[in-house]
């Protein structure tokens, strides 16, 4: 049952991977590694050029808010969670 479900939870991770490449946007790829990836916010700031953490949690909680009037951004958004969850 473990091995299972470590081997599910790395064939999760390897999808969400994989999904930042497919977006042309910055701020979708940071939302991706965030949201779905799980990454720290920290370890993507420094990555990105940002001092910490806080202006990549500004970058996702404006997406996410911004998803909450724009309905095409919130359908993509969906689409990247079920391509994340998918078998």
């Amino acid at each position: 049952m473990r091995w299972t479900a470590q081997a599910l939870l790395k064939a999760t991770r390897r999808r969400i991977a994989k999904l930042p490449a497919q977006e042309e946007e910055v701020r979708m790829r940071i939302w991706i590694r965030v949201e779905l990836g799980g990454e720290k916010m920290t370890a993507i700031g420094r990555e990105i050029g940002y001092r910490d953490g806080s202006g990549v949690d500004r970058v996702v909680q404006r997406l996410n808010k911004r998803a909450e009037q724009d309905k095409d951004l919130e359908t993509r958004m969906f689409q990247l969670r079920q391509a994340a969850c998918a078998a």
